[in-house]
């Protein structure tokens, strides 16, 4: 069903479609499945393709993208949390750059969810609370205590 490897012509395609949508980041292929990551949008994109008139397939990673584009699925084996087919490249055109507006603007599941775990936490290190003791420590006639120590007292 996927061609594999790709052919030049759908290799050419593939990086067209990806490169036309912000994700220029060339993966590797595998499978005949061509990979691709974005500097500025999350998840990652792969290309395939039955042949030079289609059908296309695309297959997405990010699970936010995914619910968002609501889309029919294609029952079909390959990388990512899903597959979609086209029925030809316009088709494809036409949904990139709603993949990459999602990417760009879909908070980042993982790291979300540790900022809010940490939110409540200490905001200091046990360097910085020692740090703020020593401070602390009173001083004698303007000089800091650690330039009396060991010196003798004239007074």
């Amino acid at each position: 069903m996927i061609q594999s490897p790709q052919s030049f012509v759908v290799s050419q395609e593939c990086q067209k479609v990806a490169w036309q949508n912000g994700y220029r980041r060339a993966l590797g292929e595998a499978d005949g499945w061509a990979r691709y990551g974005s500097t500025t949008a999350k998840g990652t994109v792969w290309f395939a393709a039955a042949g030079p008139e289609g059908p296309w397939f695309l297959a997405l990673d990010h699970d936010g993208i995914v619910e968002d584009l609501n889309l029919p699925e294609a029952d079909m084996p390959g990388p990512g949390l899903v597959r979609y087919a086209y029925p030809n490249l316009t088709t494809l055109y036409a949904v990139m750059p709603r993949v990459y507006q999602l990417g760009v603007t879909l908070p980042d599941g993982p790291l979300e969810e540790f900022r809010a775990a940490v939110e409540n936490l200490p905001k200091s290190t046990e360097a910085a609370c020692s740090t703020r003791w020593r401070a602390s420590i009173p001083r004698d006639r303007g000089q800091p205590f650690h330039a009396k120590v060991g010196s003798r007292s004239t007074g």
